[in-house]
């Protein structure tokens, strides 16, 4: 489910001719330390020449006022087209606008649901060290909905909310004076917008040259590919295994249903010559067993919450949620899930005791 989710942004970008950038593992340390104006250069050369989007998702500012006094606070940056391809969902307010001047006018931001008990439509913010040195304005224009999140478009399993982070647009004009912290973080999921296989080995060969290192480009249906073919090994794992337990379960199951009606027979026989019927028989047995498995749902659900608790104990606000009663909607999918699987268990469990049950003559058991 939550890589289904995750996985949107490359499904939307799927419907464009759209390369997205990667560097393997074992080359990120082995980039090479370039200059704060050799990395703007590099944007100059791309809004120049080619359609490309550009984010960095990484900072941690200190000193934003918040209600749960969180040291840091993310600060999210995207272009507008990587923005658009996100479509995030405005809660109140207004969406974000580019056509802005950095030097002169307030930077319009959106805010997440947390921030929003702090902050009000039109506050305007200072917030230090973002993509200048010098302390920038602010005006808050909108809230996002409540945990909304984003994933990383390579693992898209992965999840990061943003109940507890400003989203701010970045325009041309910021991105060529960014410090090397923007520039160098945006250059990782890099989108270049063509269909040319000449123009992505150009920006490659731009790359290698520039930090020091290859970078490779896949389309997003390539990414996905990848991403299926990493599920569908752990998926594999888990049918296998949920395949050996359900076998387990079912043997044990009628074990249990087996030695129970021998234990029980001398009781039941009785009970049912002073009037127990089949069908009472059903109803208790099925209140008893629903009651008893019932454990683990709620097993599930303290844990969740104790999960959810820890986020804001530890105050690690990417994980901070709001959901219902602190637990996400998927969440309770699960759990719901697992509640009906608890009746059909049941149920179960329920028609083999009295199938085991009547196959008990009477006599046998008014006898012993």
């Amino acid at each position: 489910m939550h890589a289904e989710r995750g996985s949107e942004v490359l499904n939307r970008l799927s419907n464009n001719d759209v390369y997205i950038s990667n560097v393997k593992g074992e080359n990120v340390h082995n980039i090479a330390p370039i200059p704060e104006e050799s990395a703007q250069d590099f944007y100059k050369y791309l809004i120049e020449n080619y359609k490309f989007g550009v984010k960095h998702e990484g900072s941690s500012v200190l000193g934003i006022k918040n209600d749960h006094n969180l040291h840091n606070v993310h600060v999210m940056y995207y272009d507008e087209n990587y923005y658009n391809a996100y479509q995030f969902k405005i809660q109140k307010g207004d969406d974000l606008y580019f056509d802005f001047n950095p030097k002169v006018d307030p930077i319009p931001i959106l805010i997440g649901e947390g921030l929003s008990k702090t902050y009000n439509i039109g506050d305007v913010i200072e917030i230090p060290y973002t993509f200048t040195v010098d302390p920038v304005k602010y005006i808050v224009t909108g809230f996002l909905e409540r945990d909304s999140r984003v994933s990383n478009m390579y693992l898209p399993i992965t999840r990061q909310y943003l109940n507890y982070s400003i989203i701010i647009p970045i325009n041309d004009e910021m991105l060529t004076s960014a410090t090397r912290d923007i520039t160098m973080n945006g250059i990782h999921d890099l989108l270049i917008f063509t269909d040319s296989e000449e123009d992505i080995k150009a920006v490659q060969d731009k790359m290698k040259n520039r930090f020091g290192v290859p970078f490779n480009f896949y389309t997003p249906e390539e990414n996905i590919d990848e991403v299926n073919q990493y599920l569908k090994i752990g998926f594999t794992i888990q049918l296998v295994i949920f395949a050996i337990l359900f076998i387990l379960l079912t043997v044990l199951i009628y074990w249990n249903a087996s030695i129970a009606s021998r234990l029980l027979k001398k009781i039941f026989a009785v009970n049912f010559i002073v009037g127990l019927s089949y069908k009472e028989l059903r109803i208790i047995l099925n209140t008893f067993f629903i009651v008893l498995l019932s454990l683990n749902t709620i097993a599930l659900i303290v844990a969740l919450k104790l999960v959810s608790y820890e986020s804001y104990v530890m105050k690690i606000d990417s994980s901070m949620v709001f959901g219902y009663f602190g637990i996400l909607p998927e969440s309770w999918l699960i759990i719901g899930g697992i509640f009906i699987s608890n009746l059909l268990i049941s149920f179960v469990l329920t028609e083999i005791m009295v199938y085991k049950f009547k196959k008990i003559p009477f006599t046998l058991g008014v006898f012993e």
